[in-house]
């Protein structure tokens, strides 16, 4: 139903190596796609955002951690860190598919905006909170 914790956070982690890569590749080893680490790789190269990424892995088990409470608290779902790992996994997949199979053959959608993309791409990760939530609360 859901991807234990630690699981997670592992898969979360060969995901943000995975995007690296790939933009790596694609980039030619100098250019980055993501606004946010465009100044970084612009000044000091890929190799310091390799020490970033562990940083950013921390950043999203604190949030994980953070939301889970609250969903916890307010809405008392089991098994609530969870559900929000698995979603962080699918939603973060998601945008690493759509960069390997989508952005070659189509571009990206008619905007280099990513910010735009995001509601598209956490719909996969809604609809498996939603469902896991209503499963795990069912079945408890």
């Amino acid at each position: 139903m859901f991807l234990p914790k630690k699981i997670a956070w592992l898969i979360l982690l060969l995901l943000l190596y995975f995007d690296l890569g790939l933009t790596w590749v694609v980039g030619g080893g100098y250019k980055e796609g993501n606004p946010l680490w465009q100044p970084l790789v612009a000044k000091y190269g890929f190799g310091l955002i390799c020490f970033f990424v562990p940083i950013l892995l921390l950043f999203f088990i604190f949030l994980i951690k953070a939301l889970a409470w609250v969903v916890s608290k307010t809405d008392r779902t089991p098994h609530s860190e969870e559900i929000l790992s698995t979603i962080f996994v699918i939603i973060y997949a998601s945008y690493n598919l759509y960069l390997l199979f989508l952005v070659p053959h189509f571009g990206y959608l008619g905007t280099r905006n990513h910010r735009i993309l995001i509601p598209i791409l956490i719909i996969p990760g809604i609809s498996y909170g939603l469902l896991a939530q209503y499963l795990t609360k069912k079945r408890e």
